[in-house]
């Protein structure tokens, strides 16, 4: 279990997506604004990047808050996240900010040096690298260093 809890970390440091500070590069096709909603949506080909962590999916509705921090993050269609070696896919992706969860349904997996975790709803909290996965079947890769992460 070390080795996906590591896994959830490594893609999912993502308090990145709360950082209030830090930058974001996010580019997209189209961009809509609704700042009575306080929301964003980005539509086509979005890719998002913070540090070295990048998220791609076909429609991104975010919504932020009197600040201008983000409070939620949904993605849908086709989305990918990548941090280093690590990668995750799903159908969908929503990021409560506030609460530092993250949850991938759709056919989410998680995959890293040959491990692969799959379930239909994986659950992170961001805070802690709990991971929580329902219907979950992998295969993890054992061996020499494979505790290491």
């Amino acid at each position: 279990m070390r080795g996906i809890t590591a896994l959830a970390i490594i893609l999912f440091a993502a308090a990145a997506w709360s950082a209030p500070r830090d930058r974001v590069e996010v580019e997209a096709d189209r961009l809509r604004i609704d700042h009575r909603a306080r929301a964003a949506s980005f539509e086509g080909s979005v890719s998002a990047r913070y540090r070295d962590l990048t998220l791609t999916c076909e429609l991104m509705r975010v919504t932020y808050d009197e600040a201008g921090d983000v409070s939620s993050l949904k993605a849908s269609g086709d989305v990918n996240v990548t941090r280093g070696d690590a990668r995750a896919t799903a159908a969908t992706a929503r990021l409560d900010a506030r609460l530092g969860i993250l949850v991938l349904e759709g056919k989410p997996v998680l995959v890293r040096q040959g491990s692969r975790l799959e379930g239909e709803r994986i659950t992170v909290a961001l805070a802690t690298g709990e991971v929580e996965v329902e219907q979950a079947r992998g295969v993890f890769k054992l061996g020499v260093g494979a505790n290491d992460d």
